[in-house]
């Protein structure tokens, strides 16, 4: 196997929204990608936890699909999870009021 100096393995694109941590065979992954009211999420990239580098280009498509199609089923929506930032935005509001008061 050859190896890559580390300037030149490829990175997970720095637009890509860090979506979740997912175990794979004992291993944590970091799964990137985009989540959106219209679409849901879609996994683009995954990374070893901890760094930044990119294994798109050794994992095989299939995956992608797969992964995305476990973080549409198991993960809040960006809707759910926009109601939940509201609601703990009015509860802070609440107690900073009270506190204020």
């Amino acid at each position: 196997m050859n190896r890559i100096p580390i300037h030149q393995q490829p990175r997970v694109a720095p637009d890509l929204q860090l979506l979740t941590s997912y175990l794979i065979e004992g291993r944590m992954f970091d799964l990137y990608g985009t989540n959106t009211e219209e679409d849901g999420y879609t996994v683009l990239d995954v990374a070893l936890t901890g760094t930044n580098i990119s294994l798109h280009p050794v994992i095989h498509l299939q995956l992608f699909d797969d992964l995305t199609k476990w973080c549409n089923a198991k993960l809040p929506s960006a809707a759910e999870l926009r109601r939940a930032s509201e609601r703990e935005g009015r509860v802070e509001r609440a107690i900073w009021h009270r506190q204020a008061a």
